[in-house]
Protein backbone atom coordinates (compact mmCIF):
# COMPACT_ATOMS: atom_id res chain seq x y z
CA UNK A 1 0.00 0.00 0.00
CA UNK A 2 1.84 2.95 -1.18
CA UNK A 3 -0.88 5.43 1.29
CA UNK A 4 -2.47 8.99 1.01
CA UNK A 5 -1.02 8.21 -3.07
CA UNK A 6 -3.16 5.17 -4.17
CA UNK A 7 -4.78 7.27 -6.48
CA UNK A 8 -2.30 8.13 -8.45
CA UNK A 9 -2.37 5.78 -11.28
CA UNK A 10 0.65 7.21 -12.92
CA UNK A 11 2.84 5.99 -10.22
CA UNK A 12 1.33 2.22 -10.19
CA UNK A 13 0.96 0.90 -13.42
CA UNK A 14 3.39 0.24 -16.24
CA UNK A 15 2.83 1.31 -20.07
CA UNK A 16 2.88 -2.13 -21.65
CA UNK A 17 4.02 -5.56 -20.12
CA UNK A 18 7.19 -5.78 -21.84
CA UNK A 19 7.61 -2.73 -22.89
CA UNK A 20 7.82 -0.37 -19.91
CA UNK A 21 7.65 3.54 -20.05
CA UNK A 22 10.48 5.66 -19.64
CA UNK A 23 8.71 6.23 -15.76
CA UNK A 24 8.51 2.38 -15.20
CA UNK A 25 12.10 1.39 -16.53
CA UNK A 26 13.24 3.41 -13.02
CA UNK A 27 11.25 1.21 -10.86
CA UNK A 28 10.86 -1.93 -12.59
CA UNK A 29 14.61 -2.79 -13.48
CA UNK A 30 15.18 -6.89 -14.41
CA UNK A 31 18.85 -6.55 -12.88
CA UNK A 32 17.92 -5.38 -9.56
CA UNK A 33 14.90 -7.53 -8.72
CA UNK A 34 11.43 -6.37 -7.34
CA UNK A 35 13.14 -5.45 -3.24
CA UNK A 36 15.55 -3.60 -5.11
CA UNK A 37 12.58 -2.03 -7.03
CA UNK A 38 10.76 -1.54 -4.19
CA UNK A 39 13.35 0.73 -2.30
CA UNK A 40 14.26 2.77 -5.13
CA UNK A 41 10.97 3.87 -6.63
CA UNK A 42 10.05 4.76 -2.63
CA UNK A 43 13.28 6.34 -2.12
CA UNK A 44 13.06 8.42 -5.71
CA UNK A 45 8.68 9.17 -5.24
CA UNK A 46 8.01 9.15 -1.92
CA UNK A 47 10.59 9.68 0.28
CA UNK A 48 8.65 11.52 2.75
CA UNK A 49 6.64 8.25 2.98
CA UNK A 50 10.00 5.82 3.12
CA UNK A 51 10.78 3.55 5.78
CA UNK A 52 13.77 0.80 5.44
CA UNK A 53 11.73 -1.85 7.62
CA UNK A 54 8.56 -1.61 4.97
CA UNK A 55 10.54 -0.75 1.67
CA UNK A 56 12.78 -3.16 2.56
CA UNK A 57 13.02 -5.58 5.73
CA UNK A 58 10.12 -6.95 4.80
CA UNK A 59 10.29 -7.41 1.12
CA UNK A 60 13.28 -9.06 1.37
CA UNK A 61 11.75 -11.78 4.36
CA UNK A 62 9.03 -12.23 1.96
CA UNK A 63 11.44 -13.18 -0.64
CA UNK A 64 12.86 -15.74 1.50
CA UNK A 65 9.61 -17.11 2.53
CA UNK A 66 8.85 -17.63 -1.22
CA UNK A 67 11.86 -19.76 -1.58
CA UNK A 68 10.27 -22.33 0.90
CA UNK A 69 8.45 -24.15 -1.30
CA UNK A 70 11.22 -24.71 -3.97
CA UNK A 71 13.42 -25.91 -1.47
CA UNK A 72 10.66 -28.44 -0.18
CA UNK A 73 10.35 -29.32 -4.28
CA UNK A 74 14.32 -30.48 -4.13
CA UNK A 75 14.94 -31.70 -0.59
CA UNK A 76 14.28 -34.62 0.13
CA UNK A 77 14.77 -35.48 -3.51
CA UNK A 78 11.50 -37.13 -4.85
CA UNK A 79 11.34 -40.15 -6.54
CA UNK A 80 11.19 -40.41 -10.49
CA UNK A 81 9.23 -38.93 -12.06
CA UNK A 82 9.03 -36.07 -9.59
CA UNK A 83 12.60 -35.35 -9.44
CA UNK A 84 11.85 -33.86 -13.27
CA UNK A 85 9.90 -31.36 -12.12
CA UNK A 86 12.18 -28.62 -11.24
CA UNK A 87 14.75 -29.30 -14.83
CA UNK A 88 11.03 -29.28 -16.75
CA UNK A 89 10.02 -25.94 -15.08
CA UNK A 90 13.57 -24.60 -15.65
CA UNK A 91 13.71 -25.57 -19.53
CA UNK A 92 9.92 -24.02 -19.68
CA UNK A 93 11.08 -20.67 -18.63
CA UNK A 94 14.30 -20.34 -20.78
CA UNK A 95 12.17 -21.46 -23.33
CA UNK A 96 9.84 -18.73 -22.98
CA UNK A 97 12.39 -16.19 -22.44
CA UNK A 98 14.04 -17.19 -25.57
CA UNK A 99 10.95 -17.08 -27.52
CA UNK A 100 10.09 -13.81 -26.46
CA UNK A 101 13.94 -12.58 -26.69
CA UNK A 102 13.36 -13.58 -30.78
CA UNK A 103 9.85 -11.76 -31.10
CA UNK A 104 11.46 -8.69 -29.94
CA UNK A 105 14.90 -9.02 -32.57
CA UNK A 106 12.61 -10.62 -35.56
CA UNK A 107 9.18 -9.56 -35.21
CA UNK A 108 8.34 -6.37 -32.86
CA UNK A 109 4.90 -5.29 -33.73
CA UNK A 110 3.94 -8.79 -32.50
CA UNK A 111 5.41 -7.87 -29.21
CA UNK A 112 3.31 -4.35 -29.69
CA UNK A 113 0.49 -6.55 -30.30
CA UNK A 114 0.87 -8.38 -27.12
CA UNK A 115 1.08 -4.94 -25.20
CA UNK A 116 -2.40 -4.10 -27.01
CA UNK A 117 -4.46 -6.35 -25.01
CA UNK A 118 -4.25 -4.92 -21.94
CA UNK A 119 -5.00 -1.39 -23.51
CA UNK A 120 -8.63 -0.57 -23.01
CA UNK A 121 -10.94 -0.97 -26.07
CA UNK A 122 -12.45 2.62 -27.07
CA UNK A 123 -14.58 0.93 -29.84
CA UNK A 124 -18.09 0.62 -29.10
CA UNK A 125 -17.91 -2.49 -26.61
CA UNK A 126 -16.55 -0.27 -24.38
CA UNK A 127 -19.47 2.69 -24.41
CA UNK A 128 -22.26 0.98 -21.39
CA UNK A 129 -25.41 0.13 -22.44
CA UNK A 130 -28.43 2.31 -22.06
Amino acid sequence: MIGRHTHDRRALRLRRPGLPSASARETVNPRHGGVVSCWQYFQRHYRSEFSPVRHGVLPIIGSLLMLLPIYGLLWPVPPWPYNLVPYLIVAWTLGGIGYFWYLARRRPAMIEAMGRVWEPDPGPAAKPIP
